[in-house]
């Protein structure tokens, strides 16, 4: 849903999140959300992967978030965490003309080869059923969250989006992602300004991945918060709010009324 007011421009906000995720993985930002503002969540974790080649389902991910996009009423603002961010940037040399202005939270424009690799075991340990989905979200806490173990909301929220996007979902896409080292699946060059929003000490996506995509973007800057978490959308979620709502106009002090689909 894109909002309006008066003669103000009509904007559409596209939410992806990443692996695991689902819609919750943006509700500390329907805080900040403007009044009337309905933003949509790209619902990655219904995403079927079916029995092609990894580099064909990845192409069929792409062909259908550009569908999404192109079937939106123009201006977008993008809104990608993780894979889902980088599944947005690559969307921007195919429609970028379509997105206002995108907003990349800890994502990557390509993976290390031993990181790729890492991802893939992962998900054939998942697939397998020697990892259940209890020590796969404390693995993932562990990883994305290091510095706040007792955070209970925390993994309380990765225990509730790995259970939303399930164990064999989560596993299939994990291995998708661990072709993210092949030349193909990079990143490339982009016009569409750009956010690229990455924390200090993130241990999953390291800060260097963030600086690597930023270059990519011509017109796009490179935004360092404190800490290590991999969800800097939930250690600083009014910052971020602000990031992806002022630039459009919109304030992000005003109080929250607007919604965010699946939340």
């Amino acid at each position: 849903m894109a909002i309006s007011s008066g003669t103000s421009v009509v904007r559409t906000w596209l939410l992806i999140p990443g692996i695991p995720g689902s819609a919750r993985t943006w509700e500390l930002l329907r805080r900040h959300v403007p009044p009337d503002t309905q933003i949509h969540c790209w619902p990655l974790e219904d995403w079927h992967v079916g029995d092609e080649s990894a580099d064909a389902e990845l192409a069929k991910l792409e062909k259908a978030l550009c569908a999404t996009i192109t079937a939106m009423r123009a201006p977008v603002v993008l809104v990608g965490h993780s894979f889902g961010g980088w599944l947005a940037a690559r969307a921007l040399s195919r429609v970028g003309g379509q997105v206002e202005r995108a907003v990349l939270v800890g994502a990557m424009a390509r993976l290390p080869p031993e990181h790729a690799a890492a991802l893939r075991d992962i998900g054939a340990t998942l697939a397998s059923g020697q990892l259940d989905r209890a020590q796969f979200a404390e693995d993932v806490r562990a990883l994305t969250l290091p510095g706040v173990q007792e955070d209970a909301d925390g993994a309380s929220r990765l225990c509730a989006m790995a259970d939303r996007m399930g164990q064999m979902r989560t596993a299939a896409l994990l291995t998708l992602a661990g072709q993210l080292a092949t030349p193909a699946h990079a990143v490339r060059p982009f016009q569409t300004p750009a956010d690229v929003i990455h924390s200090a000490g993130d241990q999953a996506m390291p800060l260097a991945y963030g600086e690597e995509l930023a270059r990519l973007g011509s017109r796009a800057r490179l935004r360092v918060f404190g800490g290590d978490s991999h969800f800097p959308h939930w250690a600083h979620a009014a910052e971020l709010a602000q990031i992806v709502f002022d630039n459009t106009g919109c304030s992000a002090s005003l109080p929250a009324g607007g919604m965010i689909d699946g939340i």
